[in-house]
């Protein structure tokens, strides 16, 4: 199993070789439910294409990669950057009205993974929307690789990759009452064959008063 450092290091080739890996912008549609002056967190940013729509609408928006590398490539000075961990975030209690979690725990083990998810709810203000999306395991690259922990697989470029299943976000998230998740299917074509990728998404607002409402958005 890689170190923490290695994996850091394989995410710094990937960026450095790949300029834009991500095809498309991502749209949550969550205006309607933060202000305008609204501070949101990108976490996990890769090169922030999960909160460049928001960004184009004037709100503010912080990344924060362990990948130099990506927040490079992340394009202009609309963006504050932070260099930091998910696991331990470098940012006071109730800081952030917003926080988008695209792919951010899905590149983590699994103890790393509830650290991380206890840093969230830690940096949320009271009342905070929180985005979630992952891979599941009925992703076409489930099961790719070396398992190193349970749906957790280590591809060639030192990368790993957890897919998540219903169950285990229930655990993950038990103090939160989630009341519907969207499962979302894209197709992609490679090398003339058709695959299906398959992430779960949801938008929860989080009250630290253990109520904490889930709405389910739909996407084509």
């Amino acid at each position: 199993m890689p170190t923490h450092h290695e994996h850091r290091r394989s995410w710094e080739n990937f960026y450095r070789e790949h300029k834009n890996p991500w095809r498309v912008n991502k749209y949550y549609g969550i205006e309607i439910y933060i202000d305008k002056g609204s501070l949101i967190l990108d976490l996990c940013s890769g090169t922030g294409n999960a909160s460049r729509p928001l960004v184009e609408k004037g709100y503010s928006v912080v990344l924060l990669d362990f990948s130099m590398n990506s927040l490079r490539r992340s394009g202009g000075g609309e963006y504050a950057r932070v260099l930091g961990d998910a696991t331990a975030l470098p940012f006071r209690d109730s800081s952030f009205d917003a926080i988008i979690a695209s792919h951010a725990i899905s590149h983590l083990l699994e103890e790393e993974r509830r650290k991380a998810v206890s840093e969230i709810y830690r940096v949320s203000k009271e009342n905070a929307i929180l985005v979630f999306e992952a891979f599941t395991t009925g992703d076409f690259r489930y099961g790719k690789g070396v398992e190193i922990e349970r749906n957790t697989f280590l591809r060639g470029n030192g990368i790993y990759t957890h897919y998540f299943t219903e169950d285990e976000l229930n655990s993950l998230f038990k103090e939160w009452h989630i009341f519907e998740k969207n499962i979302r299917h894209v197709e992609r074509k490679i090398f003339g064959s058709i695959y299906k990728m398959e992430t779960l998404v949801f938008i929860a607002k989080i009250n630290k008063n253990k109520k904490v409402f889930i709405h389910a958005r739909h996407y084509e």
